[in-house]
């Protein structure tokens, strides 16, 4: 079985990670409001559950952004690589005519 190269499958990989990246920031930071709400229920007190859950939900907003860059560097890496790849066929078929 030869495999081979698909510029499409690249692009859309790509278009998969920044999709992700996008919903990662909103799990994250919705994750940390349910965690900060989960830690102030246990005191019992609504001034304390209303500041751990603000606290923590920026917390998992910076982390989920963080992880987000990631993935959007990742998916950047891939679309250039098929910019390469596609300016590399180019200055071949040139070199040829």
């Amino acid at each position: 079985m030869i495999v081979t190269y698909d510029a499409r499958l690249v692009q859309e990989y790509a278009h998969r990670l920044h999709r992700s990246a996008t919903q990662l920031v909103v799990t994250y930071a919705f994750g940390g409001a349910l965690t900060g709400a989960s830690l102030g229920f246990i005191v019992r007190d609504l001034q304390p559950t209303i500041l751990a859950t603000m606290l923590v939900a920026v917390i998992g907003y910076l982390v989920g952004r963080d992880k987000a860059l990631r993935l959007k560097l990742e998916a950047q890496l891939a679309l250039c690589q098929v910019e390469i790849e596609q300016h590399a066929r180019q200055s071949a078929l040139a070199r040829r005519s």
